[in-house]
This record gives structure tokens, sequence and C-alpha cells, in this order.
């Protein structure tokens, strides 16, 4: 990802999106956890862009939200390492969402990858 993708790529993650650990229950019983980039929004070709700009994650919607006003909503997510990678590569420029993208960046690169193939 170029400067300028990263530069955007966080001004997204900051205004529209989440940073967040799931915790997860494995088919084992054991609990996992794993670091989660979240966007949100109701423009479909913003979405795009974040997949096409970090080269992963996943789409879904549209999702219709009960309202007069309301319009359709689109969600992007990275999940895991994936989630972390991208995490590293716009850390320099978060702004309001850093605490929570170091935490995650920190809670990744401590996970076992193996437990549960092909999740981490």
């Amino acid at each position: 990802m170029d400067l300028a993708d990263a530069g955007w790529m966080a001004g997204i993650i900051d205004g529209d999106g989440s940073v967040m650990i799931l915790k997860q229950r494995l088919h084992t019983g054991r609990v996992a956890y794993g670091a989660r980039v979240f966007v949100s929004n109701t423009n479909r070709d913003l979405i795009e862009k974040c997949q096409k700009v970090s080269g992963c994650g996943n789409i879904t919607g549209p999702y219709v939200v009960k309202g007069p006003r309301s319009k359709p909503v689109y969600h992007w997510k990275v999940s895991h390492r994936k989630a972390a990678k991208l995490l590293v590569e716009v850390l320099p420029f978060i702004a309001s969402k850093k605490p929570q993208a170091a935490v995650a960046i920190e809670l990744q690169s401590r996970t076992v990858r193996g437990s549960h193939p092909g999740r981490y």
C-alpha cells in the first residue's frame, strides 16, 4: 500500500471504522481472541475501495435499516493476521484510534497460529 492509500485508509478507519478484539468460542470449547478492523457505510463504492486498497477483507450487505430516511448499509471487515498487518501499515496515519490499533497489533502478535487452522 502506498503512502497516499495508507493515509486514506487510516482516515476511513478513524472516521467510519472500528478497531476491535474478537472473542470466539472454538468448537473445542476453548476461547480465542483476534484483531478486527470493521468499516460501515451507506456508500458501496467506498466499501469496495477499502477492499481494493487493502487487498483483503470481506464485504457484506446491504443491510436495511428501518426509518423513513435510512439507506442500505454495507460492511467491510478484516480479521486476525490480515487486520494486524493492515493496522501496522496505517498506524503512522491513524489519529483517534491509535491506542486501539496498537493493542490489536500486540494481541495478534501473541496469538498462536495452528490452534484453529486458517483463522489466525
